[in-house]
């Protein structure tokens, strides 16, 4: 296969490694007199903010907000509510009203680090010119392998408000449980005090706090999805897949080098007595080359093959080259009747995700939730109850690599589902590593915080397994152009 197009990374990556290519641009850049380029070098060469002294401890206090549990319908062989026995519509709204509830609960508890720029400093830089400042970072953090499982929140260093959260597991800190109580101070006093992340011990502590909690035998608790909520969610993302196989398009560059024929595939290891066919009218093949998603074929054996690629599915998307002339639905829910109704089925089913989602935005994020909500209220097309985000990307089996979404509005929301291992989630502007797990998520700037997310595995597809397996990466987000037409109308 021969490439025909690089991404954004790997042309960072190429222009860390060979600087003197690098250097001969700017010289002729400056020669031109593109004084706009010596201007952005001089702003990076201040470095961060002056570093602050960190607490020496970080105490990740709890409240008991089981009650709030977001998967309490009722379910068989599951959790009861009486809850359970009212009507869909009542079922929906206490769900989301729970789902805000547990969010003010945790947030004053989650570990709280200054972040080394401001939001202004981090939307002044050079996207192109930050991939490659970062290059040595994220090598750093692949190899020091010190990835943090714990719910964080990163704040503007001036203003105090949120820029990064990532909802994790977190453990009680209840003084009757641990066995040196007198070390963690108040286990009712929230966490306030933000501390800073520039410092790598920051980061190591968080990461050995867990892991002494789980020695200890200290209950924890998640703060991002029921695994029931995500594990439901991964199956209509496939169902869905099925109907209205995922594309390439001008944002396959952020997923690898892609085939000359423009079409890529996943591939990942079956048990020897799951049903597999090479025939591809049994698989529901579309070419001689490949499965629908969903469907178990084979050319090699021990390996199952389909699909991969990327949705954008968007309530209100300005056509290319024609701005100010109304907004439409993206073409991937809208290709055809058959994938139309796939995608308004799949949307019905995940309404549990979003209004999770919206929580978060509310509660973090509170200045830019009403724009947001008043976007989505203005903007969505298929009708449900709970929402702030009228873009929703799917990266079905891809990989991603580092990058800025600098056309998003807002707070993007973002998260994994299906089966997998690894898929760490890499933000090398704080010098953070999270684990990404199907249950948790992340809330951040996105348009001007670099993210990725690692290599990941695919598990063993066993007999009874009722989805392939792999990661199901998926975005929440709001485009610029859509939110700019869709506020006008208030203003």
């Amino acid at each position: 296969m021969k490439p025909n197009n690089h991404s954004a990374w790997e042309n960072a990556v190429n222009k860390h490694d060979n600087p003197q290519s690098s250097q001969k641009k700017k010289r002729k850049r400056k020669t031109a007199g593109t004084q706009q380029e010596a201007l952005q070098e001089s702003e990076m060469d201040r470095g961060p903010p002056k570093k602050k002294k960190r607490e020496e401890r970080v105490r990740v206090s709890n409240p008991n907000i089981q009650t709030h549990d977001p998967y309490i319908r009722r379910q068989d062989g599951g959790p009861s509510s009486t809850l359970g026995n009212r009507s869909e519509a009542a079922q929906d709204t206490r769900l989301a009203e729970a789902f805000v509830r547990r969010m003010r609960a945790a947030l004053p508890h989650i570990p709280t680090y200054n972040a080394p720029m401001t939001r202004a400093e981090l939307q002044a830089v050079n996207s192109d010119d930050e991939l490659t400042r970062v290059v040595p970072i994220m090598r750093k953090l692949m190899d020091e392998g010190k990835v943090i499982s714990c719910s964080t929140r990163v704040v503007d260093p001036k203003t105090g408000e949120t820029l990064f959260l990532y909802l994790g597991e977190r453990y009680l800190d209840d003084k009757t449980q641990y066995k040196n109580p007198e070390k963690l101070g108040n286990p009712q006093k929230p966490f306030r005090k933000a501390l800073d992340i520039s410092q790598a011990s920051a980061r190591k502590y968080l990461v050995k706090a867990v892991q002494k909690a789980k020695r200890d035998g200290i209950k924890m608790v998640h703060d991002g999805f029921h695994e029931n909520t995500i594990d439901a969610y991964a199956k209509s993302v496939q169902a869905m897949a099925f109907v209205n196989p995922p594309q390439n398009d001008q944002t396959s560059n952020r997923h690898g080098t892609i085939p000359e024929d423009g079409k890529s595939f996943h591939r990942f290891p079956i048990a020897p007595n799951v049903d597999w066919t090479s025939k591809p009218t049994e698989a529901g093949l579309q070419n001689t080359r490949l499965s629908r998603p969903g469907r178990v074929y084979s050319d090699q054996p021990g390996q199952g093959c389909e699909p991969s690629g990327v949705w954008h599915f968007i309530e209100g998307r300005e056509q290319i080259g024609h701005h100010g002339q109304g907004l439409y639905l993206s073409k991937d829910m809208c290709a055809n009747s058959s994938s139309t109704t796939a995608v308004a089925t799949m949307y019905k089913n995940t309404e549990i995700i979003e209004a999770n989602v919206e929580a978060v935005v509310k509660v973090a994020f509170p200045k830019l939730y009403g724009d947001m909500k008043a976007v989505w209220s203005a903007g969505q097309m298929l009708e449900r109850d709970s929402g702030c985000h009228i873009g929703r990307a799917v990266v079905y089996k891809m990989p991603v690599h580092p990058h800025v979404d600098d056309k998003d509005f807002g707070i993007t929301v973002s998260f994994g589902g299906g089966r997998y291992t690894g898929g760490w989630l890499y933000i090398p502007q704080f010098n953070l590593v999270f684990e990404y797990g199907p249950r948790s998520l992340s809330a951040f700037f996105a348009d001007c915080i670099i993210h990725s997310v690692g290599d990941w595995e695919a598990v063993l597809m066993e007999k009874n397994d009722e989805t392939t397996p792999g990661r199901i990466g998926t975005v929440f987000y709001i485009p610029y152009s859509s939110a700019q037409l869709l506020l006008s109308f208030f203003n």
